[in-house]
């Protein structure tokens, strides 16, 4: 068994704290680090992954984010939304990756059998996204290279040249290190794409609140949502939300308990991600 087979085994939320603050959840990221690390030195242009029988064989080419490699995005944050698509895969039949990247996600659960819709602005991550889909023989994963926004049209967008994991729709950052370069590109709107899908995953850039705001609320009766958080304004915006229509959040930074304050919102990355759902809680126990 590879380190991400075993690390993918074990992180069942009854077995460890899937809490960036934890200890366990530290360890387990400390000794999956030298993995990442040997497969960054390793003298392959794709790198492949075994993560169980279902989801063997997942090929990624090696892509430099400048600020990281394409090897980081295979993190415990990751696998362990993985582990969710997993123990769910019978419980969802359709997949919304936004803010696709390379692919990673949208080609995880076109493996397990989600029927999987993708859109990702930048043309060279939308370029290497579409050669991960070759390489792992995948042709059922519809494609978008759009941002998706509160509506269909034309947005500034900017690129950031030494982190391109940072571009995001004009306006929505601050304090950008390094130089930028600006252009136009195609939106769509969010309310249609969730009207029709039953899991999502958005890493928008700051985006968040924009677009889950405009979504028409009867559509969470029938749709999940992880959310990547990526500032404390945009936390507190989805926090008041969400609580005022009576809709139920799940973070990470507190285990996948029920958000109940403020304080238990991830404000970035590094304290973890929130899930958004009607359901009373998240299924993972199949």
């Amino acid at each position: 068994m590879s380190t991400y087979s075993k690390i993918f085994e074990i992180i069942d939320l009854n077995q460890v704290s899937h809490s960036p603050l934890s200890l366990s959840y530290k360890l387990i990221k400390f000794f999956l680090n030298f993995s990442i690390n040997y497969k960054k030195n390793a003298n392959e242009k794709i790198n492949t992954y075994y993560i169980n029988n279902d989801l063997r064989d997942i090929k990624l080419k090696k892509y430099n984010f400048i600020a990281f490699k394409s090897q980081d995005l295979m993190n415990l944050e990751e696998l362990i939304m993985m582990k969710y698509y997993y123990k769910n895969r019978k419980n969802y039949k359709s997949f919304l990756d936004l803010g696709a990247s390379i692919g990673l996600h949208s080609i995880v659960a076109s493996k397990l059998g989600f029927k999987v819709t993708s859109y990702e602005p930048d043309k060279n991550h939308f370029k290497c996204f579409k050669e991960n889909c070759r390489i792992n023989n995948l042709k059922n994963i519809k494609m978008h290279r759009k941002a998706v926004y509160n509506k269909n049209g034309e947005i500034a967008f900017v690129k950031v040249k030494n982190n391109t994991t940072s571009n995001h729709i004009v306006g929505l950052k601050k304090n950008l290190y390094g130089p930028t370069v600006t252009e136009k590109i195609k939106t769509a709107s969010a309310n249609n794409l969730f009207k029709k899908n039953e899991l999502v995953k958005m890493d928008i850039e700051g985006a968040e609140y924009v677009v889950l705001k405009s979504v028409n609320l009867s559509y969470w009766n029938n749709t999940d949502c992880f959310v990547s958080i990526h500032n404390n304004t945009v936390a507190k915006k989805i926090f008041h939300f969400f609580n005022k229509k009576k809709i139920n959040i799940f973070s990470s930074k507190i285990n996948w308990k029920k958000v109940k304050k403020y304080n238990d919102m991830p404000t970035g990355h590094p304290e973890g991600m929130i899930f958004i759902t009607k359901k009373n809680q998240m299924n993972w126990l199949n």
